[in-house]
């Protein structure tokens, strides 16, 4: 990902200078759009704007302050994004023929660096792209041609989150979504603020494991969740995510899965293919009263990968695999932008309870990159 450089991003307004936070309502159109708009919906106005708690989504504290953000919540996490069940949000065709080719008047190759990534199968990355809607107001940095602006983006905005949750386009324009900077936590009050804008309640969205499907809150539908697969735009979706009615089944539980890293980075975890509703952080997993049924809980673990080293892009540097953290051995190193981040590998405890008793406690080698996919059977 392309380095953003830290500033002070305290005043909010839409038509502010570049390092002011923007607060950008669902149905805005950029004015200097990379594509026409690909928004496939309405502009999302049944979804209001609300805190994530109040939707039973917790929100972790963030590593480092974010302006304008009051904590982080995992892509993965079951009802973070919203849509309308069979109903189209963002036109994946349109956007994928317009990055296709080699006509030379196309903006592609700025286009995904603008998205602050290398990609070496472009066709596959915008593949997987899910059209979604925020449910929450949620902070990002958004790259217009030529720029880079911090904004606050509505509840209700339709963009294209990646396989592991992040939202990395928005429909209107087709504007790339990056991952905002850390700086100071404070912020001034704003004019343009919608109504329910929150700043204690905007969501910064962390990467989680990569998934094959996400579990979208119908608002149409008092919340209930459905499942759109990865790489569709509301043309595949499936049946409710809860599957069952108001009343807990007979032979479903209350069950938590829940880690606490013993050696290596920190890690987190995550639920693969949610069949039913849950509430997830960085660190547990929890299934409500009559909610778990009988069967296989998959998950992954994954070590979250730290900020090292910060370079002068305007000094020459070395390949980065010869830097070394004298703190930790065997770590695995990455570039972000400019920024060196490195991933150690190490044990964790996971402890699951049913029904409020703790069945199974283990601890498991976890691994950096993909990390490590368990399951518990649930009898």
């Amino acid at each position: 990902m392309v380095g953003v450089a830290l500033a002070g991003l305290w005043i909010l307004r839409d038509d502010g200078a570049p390092d002011d936070v923007a607060l950008v309502p669902a149905g805005a159109t950029p004015d200097d759009p990379w594509v026409p708009d690909l928004d496939a919906g309405r502009a999302g106005s049944e979804v209001a704007s609300g805190a994530p708690g109040d939707a039973g989504i917790e929100v972790a504290t963030l590593d480092e302050p974010v302006p304008v953000a009051g904590g982080q919540v995992t892509g993965t996490t079951a009802g973070l994004y919203a849509g309308t069940r069979d109903e189209p949000v963002c036109d994946l065709a349109t956007l994928a023929g317009l990055l296709a080719g080699d006509d030379p008047s196309d903006r592609a190759d700025d286009w995904f660096a603008a998205l602050g990534r290398h990609v070496d199968d472009r066709d596959d990355y915008v593949g997987d792209l899910t059209a979604v809607r925020l449910r929450f107001d949620t902070r990002a940095d958004e790259q217009a041609p030529g720029r880079s602006r911090p904004v606050v983006l509505q509840a209700g905005t339709p963009v294209l989150i990646d396989r592991f949750g992040v939202p990395r386009v928005r429909c209107a324009g087709g504007q790339p979504l990056s991952d905002p900077a850390p700086g100071r936590d404070d912020v001034g009050p704003s004019d343009d603020a919608w109504p329910g804008f929150d700043p204690a309640a905007v969501v910064v969205v962390v990467a989680g494991p990569a998934a094959r499907e996400f579990d979208l809150a119908d608002p149409a539908d008092g919340g209930a969740l459905f499942t759109r697969p990865i790489g569709t735009a509301g043309d595949e979706d499936k049946g409710h995510a809860s599957g069952a009615t108001d009343e807990p089944c007979p032979d479903c539980h209350q069950m938590r899965i829940e880690i606490a890293t013993v050696s290596g980075t920190p890690a987190r975890i995550a639920y693969d293919g949610v069949v039913r509703p849950v509430r997830a952080t960085a660190t547990s997993l929890t299934w409500g009263l009559g909610v778990a049924a009988p069967g296989p809980y998959p998950y992954t673990i994954t070590h979250d990968s730290v900020g090292y080293m910060t370079l002068d892009p305007d000094l020459p540097f070395d390949n980065p695999a010869y830097y070394d953290d004298p703190r930790y051995d065997d770590e695995e190193l990455f570039m972000d932008g400019v920024t060196i981040t490195e991933c150690l590998p190490g044990d964790v405890t996971v402890t699951v309870t049913v029904d409020d008793v703790e069945v199974s406690s283990t601890t498991e080698a976890v691994p950096c990159g993909a990390g490590a996919g368990l399951s518990y059977a649930l009898g």
